[in-house]
Parts: C-alpha cells; sequence; structure tokens
C-alpha cells in the first residue's frame, strides 16, 4: 500500500488545462448519490467510478463543463467508488437544487480554457514569505489547507495585510482515494481496500517524508538556522466537533478549540479576554474561545449541554511542528465551519488572528525578560529498583474518560517485578554510552549513535542542538548541570539497548500502568501517577506547573528526576509528567477489543508488530 500512496504524491503529473478535442461524453439516468468523505476540498467537482471517467479520457483533477438538465457550470472530474449509474456532486456549499437519489441526465464536455484552476491529486507546500524583520521567528502554518476547508486562503490574507510568514500544505487527506497524512506530524492513515482510510494512524517513511518536507518549509520561509526556535508559531486547523441534544439531533459545535505552548496560565487568559473584547467586531455571531490547558476551559457548556474540550491530547497535539525544539511559543487552534467556510468571513478571521499576533508580540512577548535561570542539580540518584508486588487491576480507562483507544477497561493480573525508581538519567546513559563505545557495541557519525546493526538509538548534541549530551575525543560527555535529569533524544531501540546491556527489560504497558496507577492496598487505581484522581502544580512537571525550570529559554523544560515528591502508589516518581517513557509494547488501535484466550488477561504485552511503540 505504501507504494501506491508514493504514487499518488510523488509521480503524478500535474496537468492544468483540458484535452483540446471538445468532445461531449453522455452519462444518462444518472443517480445523484452523497460525495465521497473527505472530498470537500474538491469543490466544486463531479464524480464519476473508474469507468466512466476513463470514457472522458482528461487528467484526474481537470476542469470540464458540466451539464446537468438545462444547467451548466465548470467543474472540476474526480473518481469515486460509485456504481456505473451513479455520480456524485461537490459544489457551491449551501446549493440545494439537486436532490439525491434522484435521476439525471448527465453531459461532460472538455473546456479548453476554464476559469476555474484545475486540482490535480500531488501534494504540494507553498511558502510565503513574509516581513521577517517585523515578524521575526514568527510565522503561521496551515498544514491542512484544503480540507481544513480554506485555513489556506485564510492565512493568505494574513500574509498579505499583516506581513506574516505563512507556510500551506494542499492535497494531504483525500480520504475518497485513500490519502490521508497528518503533514504537520509524522502520521498517515493507510488506504481502505473498501474504500477510504482505515481509522488507525501509523508511523511509516511516507508519513515521515510528508512531515519533514513541511517542516523545512516552515522553517525556511521564515530564515531560522539550526538550532533556532521560533518565537512564536501557530498551527491552524478547521474541526467538525459536534454536541447530541437532548432531542437526539446532532449540532456542529461553533467554538474554537486551542492550545497554548510556552505560555503562562495568565498570558492564555490576557489573549482569551483579548479575543472577547474584540470578538463583536470580528463576527456577528462570534465563537467561543477555550484553552484546553486551562484549568476552567477544559469542560464548558454548548447549547446547554456540559462538554469536554476534545483537543485534549496534548501529547498527541504538541510534537511534529510544534514540539518545543522548534518553537518557544505556540498555539494549537481549532475553528469552526462558521468562520472558515464562507469566503465573506475570511477577511474578519484573517483580522482576529493577524490582530491577536500583534498583541501577542508587543503585549506578552515584549514583556517577557530575558533568563535569569541558575541551574539546579538536584540530589545525586543510584540506579535503586522498586519492589513491586504482583496482583489483579483494573487496565484501561473508565467509560466516560481517556481515548477509545484505552477503553473498555477491564481486568488484568500482573506478576511481581522491579521497576527503577526514577526515569533514566543523562549520568547513567552517559555512562552506558562510553562503556558500550568502548567494546565497539555502538558507532556514532554526525552526532548520531547507532547499534552494530546501523539503527538509530540516540542524538547528541552535536545532531540535536537540544541533547544535553556530547561527544569529542572519543567521549561522551554532559553539559554542566545536567547530570540528574531524565535523558532525551532516545529512540525505543535505544531505551532498549541500555536495558539489555544491563540485563534489565523495558516495562510492558502493563507493568507500567500498573506501577503508575493501581493502589493494591486499596484496591483502588488513580487517574495520575501522583496517588490522586486530581493533579495539582506541586505534583508533577507538566506545561503551565510554573516550576523553576519552565522557562522558554530552556530546552527541553525538563526538572531533575524526583524534583517533584509526589510518587505514584508504588513508589515511583514522574509517572506524571517529565518526559515520555518507552515500553517494550508495540501500539495497537483498540487493543482491549480483543479478548484473552482465557479468564482474564494474564501480563499482557502486545507483540503484534506494528509502526509504532507505546509510551
Amino acid at each position: 500500500m505504501n507504494k501506491i500512496v508514493y504514487f499518488l504524491f510523488f509521480v503524478l503529473i500535474v496537468l492544468t488545462g483540458c484535452s483540446q478535442s471538445q468532445s461531449i461524453t453522455t452519462f444518462p439516468s444518472m443517480t445523484l448519490v452523497q460525495a465521497p468523505i473527505g472530498s470537500q476540498q474538491m469543490a466544486p467537482a463531479v464524480f464519476l467510478n473508474s469507468a466512466q471517467f476513463e470514457q472522458l479520457k482528461v487528467p484526474e483533477g481537470d476542469v470540464c463543463l458540466i451539464s446537468i438538465g438545462d444547467e451548466s457550470r465548470e467543474m472540476r472530474v474526480y473518481k469515486f467508488r460509485g456504481d456505473s449509474n451513479q455520480f456524485a456532486l461537490r459544489y457551491a456549499f449551501g446549493t440545494k437544487k439537486y436532490k439525491l437519489k434522484k435521476i439525471y441526465n448527465l453531459s461532460v464536455k472538455s473546456v479548453n480554457n476554464p476559469a476555474l484552476a484545475a486540482q490535480s491529486l500531488d501534494h504540494k507546500v507553498i511558502k510565503i514569505s513574509g516581513d521577517t524583520h517585523k515578524w521575526n521567528k514568527i510565522a503561521i502554518g496551515a498544514p491542512h489547507g484544503d480540507c481544513d476547508y480554506n485555513t489556506a486562503e485564510i492565512s493568505k490574507i494574513i500574509n498579505k495585510k499583516f506581513g506574516i510568514p505563512v507556510t500551506t500544505a494542499y492535497m494531504c487527506r483525500y480520504t475518497a482515494n485513500g490519502l490521508w497524512f497528518d503533514c504537520n506530524r509524522p502520521l498517515m492513515k493507510m488506504p481502505n481496500p473498501k474504500g477510504g482510510t482505515i481509522p488507525e494512524r501509523v508511523w511509516n517513511n511516507d508519513a515521515v517524508s510528508i512531515y519533514e518536507n513541511y517542516q523545512k518549509n516552515v522553517l525556511e520561509n521564515s530564515l531560522l538556522k539550526k538550532g533556532e526556535r521560533f518565537e512564536l508559531f501557530t498551527s491552524f486547523h478547521g474541526h467538525d466537533l459536534t454536541v447530541t441534544l437532548d432531542d437526539g439531533r446532532k449540532v456542529s459545535r461553533d467554538v474554537m478549540e486551542a492550545l497554548g505552548v510556552g505560555f503562562t496560565d495568565d498570558e492564555l487568559r490576557r489573549m482569551k479576554d483579548f479575543y472577547y473584547q474584540n470578538a463583536n467586531r470580528y463576527y456577528e455571531n462570534p465563537p467561543s474561545l477555550y484553552f484546553g490547558n486551562l484549568e476552567e476551559d477544559r469542560k464548558y457548556e454548548f447549547s446547554g449541554k456540559m462538554v469536554d474540550f476534545f483537543y485534549s491530547g496534548l501529547g498527541t497535539r504538541m510534537y511534529g511542528t510544534m514540539q518545543s525544539k522548534f518553537i518557544k511559543r505556540g498555539i494549537h487552534i481549532e475553528t469552526p465551519n462558521s468562520i472558515r467556510l464562507d469566503p465573506e468571513v475570511w477577511l474578519h478571521t484573517a483580522d482576529f488572528l493577524g490582530e491577536l499576533y500583534i498583541f501577542i508580540r508587543d503585549s506578552i512577548i515584549a514583556d517577557v525578560p530575558a533568563s535569569a535561570l541558575a541551574e539546579i542539580t538536584g540530589q545525586a540518584v543510584s540506579n535503586e529498583k522498586i519492589a513491586i508486588a504482583g496482583g489483579e487491576f483494573l487496565r484501561g480507562a473508565a467509560n466516560g474518560s481517556g481515548w477509545s483507544s484505552e477503553r473498555p477497561q477491564h481486568l488484568a493480573h500482573i506478576d511481581a517485578f522491579s521497576m527503577d525508581k526514577t526515569e533514566v538519567t543523562n549520568s547513567q546513559f552517559v555512562v552506558f554510552l562510553n562503556e558500550a563505545y568502548e567494546k565497539n557495541q555502538i558507532n556514532i557519525r554526525e552526532g548520531i549513535v547507532y547499534s552494530s546493526n546501523d539503527k538509530v538509538l540516540f542524538k547528541t548534541q552535536e545532531s540535536e542542538p537540544f541533547s544535553q549530551i556530547t561527544f569529542a575525543g572519543n567521549k561522551f560527555s554532559l553539559m554542566d548541570g545536567k547530570n540528574n535529569f531524565p535523558v532525551v533524544f532516545v529512540s525505543w531501540l535505544g531505551a532498549k539497548e541500555y536495558a539489555d546491556f544491563y540485563g534489565w527489560k523495558l516495562p510492558s504497558e502493563a507493568q507500567w500502568e500498573y506501577a503508575a496507577s493501581w493502589d493494591s492496598a486499596n484496591n483502588k487505581k488513580y487517574v495520575y501517577g501522583v496517588s490522586a484522581d486530581e493533579i495539582k502544580k506541586t505534583d508533577a512537571n507538566y506545561m503551565g506547573s510554573g516550576d523553576d525550570y519552565e522557562n522558554i529559554e530552556t530546552i527541553p523544560a525538563t526538572t531533575p528526576v524526583g524534583f517533584y515528591t509526589s510518587k505514584s502508589p508504588s513508589g515511583l516518581y514522574d509517572m506524571s509528567g517529565n518526559v515520555w517513557e518507552w515500553c517494550s509494547d508495540y501500539y495497537v488501535y483498540k487493543p482491549y477489543n480483543k479478548k484473552p484466550e482465557k479468564g482474564i488477561w494474564n501480563n499482557p504485552v502486545q507483540l503484534e508488530e506494528s509502526s509504532m511503540k507505546v509510551i
């Protein structure tokens, strides 16, 4: 399947203008059906099945004159998985003239110079340069400029009016033909043989290639050099959130959901105040704005119903283009149809985002003093392990909480095991690197550490500017003051090699969850790894927790292991917060839907290979 996706993205030839033949192809007695899911970015378009499309002899995405009854209009033509007597339309939003399941006579005429531009299926990234002096290291990205319905067009207006550099990507998610790339993150969905895409996202070379190309363009467009970060970057998206009313109707949530990186809670609230003070200038009926990393915004009321902030997975949203190694401050914003679909409202949304940028630049960034953070080394740590008694526990998330892949909650049994009291530190990892290097079990090229079979294990500061371990003179060394901080930029294979070197193992997901959440003495499962169902800023290092290390000038914003004294029920530090931790399992979609062979799950571990591992 990867070869098919690769072909669609990189081999398709852009052809503009229709065939010179002026031929007319007729399709009598055709039933109008629903346009393919994920084809909104093709509007205006007509969809025909493969056999019908072959009769046209035009490139897919070309523009032809489409006649239905006595009406004609220029539209793009695409393939879809319809029956021989079916066609579908995707044209101006709100048109209701033609009814689904009704029969129409259809004719298609190729034209020479259509006013409507052809739109092929090949992926492209467009850089629109701005005033990099006025907007130094400040930019906007619209990674799904077509499928998020006009985020690219709005971004272009922002660029033209305010001079902010903009990077946008097209044709990432034509799900009708099995194409679905995150683009701003190295993830994709694979084509489904039955049509569309498979729901689960995967990580593979195609996804990484698309992401790296977008990231490269984002950085180049703002003239950023290696090791430099954006002062401010926004990832601009659209959403399709709904809420179910008491009468059973589903209505779209007319809200903006956002996440802020590198801002204090007070700064996020100042941004909200700015919006609400000006919202009526932008919109007749302005949507509400919520920040998911503000405690008061994690639940809100819409149309009389209390709903959860949907884009709550900070871990799943804040990597890729939005990871801290690229940005000091960032906003991921999901916007509703009401402020994106209608071209008449584009200017208003552009004004809102452009003026918000001016406010952040002049009233927030300008007020942040230069860093004067003094390093604190923390307490020395050893390779102490905690013995954890086995037993039965509730694995997964309860109904109404967590993500769908974490449900259903179920009983599992874990044998007794032991686990490191803290996350692996830089000082522990640098000892491993030097010992393994002396034994010729690893090698290093251009700052990247490889295994004996040439797999990437770790990145030193020479290849990753924000790594805390360097290599010089045939020796690995630590940055000053970073000995008791958790090691970062370690691949899954690097973590496994470290464990194998000392005769240990990575924990299974079940072991990790048991150690993080299960209070065997009281037969209780906690939501957080701090022996509590709620988490406070004094409990763990998370975005906005406000410790001495949460400073936008220091990367990464980790704390020494055990800096926060809260422990899991098993007595382990940092089981919530600080850094992600690798588990031995492969990641699969909805793993708990499978049933154990007998009884309850016994020492479960996911060995079925996939493209990702569990963190």
